[in-house]
């Protein structure tokens, strides 16, 4: 009989361990994000109550100093405040350090009531994170490695010249088609000379702006692919229709025939 109780305690004390796991599992998670603004604007002690106040499970936060001396911080200055909140919180703290900032380090931090069992730091894209380099003659680097690329510098001078003499012999089509392709000429130079640079920086090169440096985010990217896809369509035709009722030549003989209306 002391056995059947022995094994029926056991059973009725694992299922209630096991209920309990459960439980937890299925506990939601209260998570926070905070901006704490390098500490600027309040007190370590301030934000651990803002902190506890909410009883969160996991905390966000921004723009965080550790062993900094800013100006507009000093009762923040030397103080390392990740590991105060976590201190004051009663919980885990893990920091993330963006760059070196005021004698100390700047960044991103968590904290958490759980350790946190292994964490990787993921870099977002740095326009500075890059080396460049000052060379004699690099403007013409592309141009030697893809000779095709001259195409855009002798589009710009032929057409330039092909729409002076059209002009010049009242060809006005011949004109607009060639003065069309002399500033796709004029204006792809440039852009193939420098590539991959689009703002290039002679006093700090590593400050040059690449193509890379602009790109959007994906989110961006296809937004605008939904406007254009929209209103590239309706500038076009509102332009058809403007060359319409401006089209045809323009006379003495017109001007003196609408005199009164063609202003």
């Amino acid at each position: 009989m002391n056995i059947k109780r022995i094994v029926l305690l056991s059973i009725v004390a694992c299922l209630t361990v096991l209920f309990q796991q459960v439980d937890a599992a299925e506990k939601d998670l209260v998570v926070m994000t905070y901006n704490i603004r390098a500490g600027s604007l309040t007190t370590i002690d301030s934000l651990a109550e803002m902190i506890k106040s909410q009883n969160p499970d996991f905390v966000a936060l921004q723009e965080v100093d550790v062993m900094t001396k800013r100006a507009n911080a000093p009762n923040m200055n030397g103080r390392n405040i990740v590991s105060e909140l976590a201190a004051k919180t009663d919980m885990f703290g893990y920091f993330g350090r963006t760059l070196n900032f005021a004698g100390g380090y700047y960044g991103i931090a968590i904290l958490s009531r759980y350790p946190c069992l292994s964490m990787q730091r993921f870099m977002l894209p740095n326009p500075l994170n890059k080396t460049v380099e000052v060379q004699a003659g690099a403007w013409f680097k592309n141009f030697t490695d893809y000779p095709v690329l001259w195409a855009f510098p002798a589009l710009a001078v032929v057409g330039a010249l092909v729409s002076f003499f059209s002009v010049s012999k009242l060809k006005a089509g011949v004109a607009i088609v060639f003065s069309s392709l002399a500033e796709i000429g004029t204006v792809f130079t440039p852009l193939v000379a420098m590539f991959p640079f689009l703002m290039p920086s002679s006093s700090n090169p590593i400050s040059s702006l690449t193509i890379w440096d602009c790109t959007s985010s994906q989110l961006t990217l296809f937004t605008m692919l939904i406007v254009t896809l929209i209103f590239l369509p309706l500038v076009l035709i509102y332009t058809g229709w403007a060359y319409k009722v401006m089209s045809g030549k323009l006379t003495n003989k017109m001007i003196q025939e609408n005199s009164k209306n063609l202003y």
